[in-house]
């Protein structure tokens, strides 16, 4: 009478179901060989690196370093720009002293500035005020004092 009707997508075939198993085994012999390969060009990479060195002429080689020892000099000169400003700029009669690690820029005005800056922002330094403990009291009597032989003779009764 009536006919069973599964339900659709109830019926899973063989065509449409996947393998996940085979799937990852297949993923991972391409990973196995991506690998392989990369690390062959690695080794390639590196022999040429070291053939492209091995080429370059005696003039290549002093332009190089011609060009790191400049590299070096603006350095040394900016550094020594930098702590001239900051001795400059510091006044320690003042108590004003300028870190030469904080300026900022790259002329002289603009170390200036930034010098400048800081020595703003920090305000005015109070002058440091001397500390007397017992100012305006009576000395302590020394221990060899005449004040402390009177006493022990008076304590003792002798005079």
């Amino acid at each position: 009478m009536a006919e069973e009707v599964a339900p659709q997508g109830a019926e899973v075939t063989a065509e449409t179901e996947t393998d996940w198993k085979a799937e990852a085994r297949k993923w991972e012999k391409f990973a196995k060989e991506n690998k392989a390969r990369a690390e062959a060009n690695e080794d390639a990479a590196q022999r040429l690196g070291a053939l492209e060195e091995a080429q370059k002429s005696a003039e290549q080689k002093q332009q190089e370093a011609l060009a790191a020892a400049q590299a070096r000099v603006l350095e040394l000169e900016s550094k020594d720009l930098r702590a001239t400003v900051a001795a400059e700029k510091s006044d320690p009669s003042k108590g004003i002293h300028v870190p030469a690690a904080l300026l900022a820029g790259t002329t002289r005005e603009e170390l200036e500035a930034s010098a400048d800056a800081l020595i703003a922002f920090r305000g005015e330094v109070p002058e440091p005020k001397m500390i007397v403990a017992d100012e305006g009291k009576a000395p302590a009597l020394a221990l060899n004092g005449d004040g402390i032989e009177a006493a022990i003779k008076q304590a003792l009764g002798i005079n």
